[in-house]
């Protein structure tokens, strides 16, 4: 078992005696005691030292954290703003679709992997809007066709009117 033992020691041509620590134990196989000893002053710079280097230690330890959390920061709008020029690309393609611009469509790049989810909603909607522009011509061929079939009849009915009224005025005559 080591033991300490603290003392004030004054060496010769010293003006004041000075602390000193010992550590010490028994070595009973050979009945000797085992000393070492230091100046307490000594462990000063030691915990000096020490104290330094822990304070250099946290030092860059809170640099590299402000680094991270800066470089996260830099990561995250640019993602961000990434993200949001596609969700503005897909809602002005809503607006015109809105709008009543049938031709509009969605043209997203795969530029960076999240775009992937962005190029799908986008075929998606151009589908839609392809859709929408096939029923939209589909119907204005079937309302020319109607009103052409309507304009038809009523011409004939027109111009029978029109014979009708020419024959009542030739026989109502003198």
């Amino acid at each position: 078992e080591v033991r300490l033992m603290r003392y004030p020691w004054q060496n010769p041509g010293e003006a004041t005696a000075r602390e000193k620590v010992v550590g010490y134990a028994y070595f009973q196989p050979w009945n000797l005691v085992i000393a070492a000893g230091m100046y307490y002053s000594d462990f000063s710079d030691v915990e000096i030292y020490v104290s330094s280097m822990i304070t250099r230690v946290v030092d860059t330890t809170l640099l590299v954290c402000v680094g991270i959390v800066l470089l996260g920061l830099f990561f995250s709008m640019r993602i961000t703003t990434s993200i949001t020029g596609s969700l503005e690309k897909v809602v002005s393609f809503a607006g015109e679709m809105g709008s009543g611009n049938m031709k509009a469509r969605i043209n997203l790049s795969v530029d960076r992997y999240w775009d992937k989810e962005f190029i799908a909603v986008a075929e998606a909607l151009n589908r839609m809007a392809d859709d929408l522009q096939f029923k939209n011509d589909e119907l204005t061929r079937f309302t020319y066709t109607v009103s052409h079939d309507l304009k038809s009849p009523l011409v004939t009915i027109a111009s029978f009117v029109g014979y009708l009224e020419e024959d009542i005025q030739q026989n109502d005559g003198p």
